[in-house]
């Protein structure tokens, strides 16, 4: 099995060897905040395996083609907009108090999370429908 080894991939494998580095030793030297070391762990572990399974693919497997790289950016563009309406409507009912179960006045970390899960999940819906039907300007 061949590895590649370019600036990129070094870097990038041991920025998580690194993580896994930094984890142990808050680990070993600093008992009070000991999840967190156990975390830095895990998503280190993760980060390799991640990086050793990309080494291990040529460069060109990553490379899009035109149609795809379109149909991002068209997506993107189409669920940033709808972001954009979701926390205008949202800001509208808060302002206007037409609905107070629907804003997130109280909890304001809540209601943008929730707009930006929306928001990727319309991105992913909207990849999907462009790919079914195709691309026309």
């Amino acid at each position: 099995m061949m590895f590649r080894k370019d600036r990129k991939m070094v870097l990038f494998i041991g920025f998580f060897l690194f993580i896994i580095l930094i984890g142990a030793l808050i680990n070993i030297f600093i008992q009070p905040i000991r999840f967190a070391g156990i975390f830095l762990i895990m998503c280190g572990f993760i980060g390799l395996i991640t990086g050793v399974r990309i080494a291990t693919k040529p460069i060109d497997h990553f490379k899009e083609d035109e149609r795809s790289v379109h149909i991002k950016e068209k997506a993107g563009y189409h669920a940033y907009e709808l972001m954009w309406k979701i926390a205008i409507l949202v800001g509208g009912f808060h302002v206007l108090k037409l609905s107070p179960s629907l804003t997130p006045s109280e909890d304001l970390v809540t209601g943008a999370l929730l707009i930006g899960v929306v928001g990727l999940y319309y991105f992913l819906v909207l990849k999907w429908y462009y790919n079914k039907k195709g691309v026309s300007e």
